[in-house]
């Protein structure tokens, strides 16, 4: 089977297979493709939508929420009052239920750990930081256990890479990442997608 990788920055590092083929589309958010799907993937994607569903062969893994905590849910709950389990279950069902109206065949890929920014000389000033450290850590262990339980509600593939990259804390094992934020040691993602059932 075909696998192909559709989401922000983080799909990246999933082209590490001949069977892969990994499309970042930019700094999408999972809110943002929960509020309007299709239209925020990109013509790579759109041109394989036919009758408002993406029917083609092979395995479509997205991931998506990277942004979402590291910039977005902090100002949800700060500056408009919102509960963190409201935003978070909101985030996910949203998610969830507007892909798999959209793609036949998908898998969902967990959000990757947050970058421990205490531990890094110099923050690239494109990687906007909102918030405490510590919780974006949490934002991010909820969101993936909440997208987890939604993908297995729903019958959808989820392929974990937050359990092999995370560390101790929560954080992203800066072994695996050479600029503390992507991960850029592939060890561990094809495990990940056989632990879904894919590319044994």
């Amino acid at each position: 089977m075909k696998v192909y990788v559709f989401g922000d920055s983080h799909a990246g590092p999933y082209g590490v297979h001949p069977e892969i083929t990994a499309t970042p589309t930019g700094p999408a958010t999972m809110y943002l493709i929960g509020k309007e799907g299709d239209v925020l993937l990109g013509d790579t994607i759109k041109v394989l939508i036919k009758d408002g569903r993406l029917n083609y062969e092979g395995l479509w893994i997205l991931t998506f929420g990277e942004i979402d905590t590291r910039c977005l849910i902090y100002n949800q709950i700060n500056e408009k009052g919102r509960d963190e389990e409201e935003i978070i279950t909101t985030l996910v069902n949203n998610y969830i239920k507007r892909v798999k109206n959209i793609y036949s065949n998908i898998a969902i890929s967990s959000i990757v750990p947050p970058v421990n920014y205490k531990t890094i000389d110099y923050i690239d000033p494109t990687y906007p930081f909102i918030g405490p450290l510590e919780d974006r850590a949490r934002y991010t262990k909820k969101l993936n256990v909440y997208l987890q339980l939604k993908c297995e509600e729903n019958n959808i593939p989820f392929i974990n890479l937050y359990k092999y990259y995370a560390d101790d804390n929560g954080y992203m094992n800066e072994q695996y990442s050479r600029d503390r934020v992507h991960i850029t040691d592939s060890k561990y993602i094809l495990k990940a997608i056989q632990d879904a059932g894919f590319l044994k």
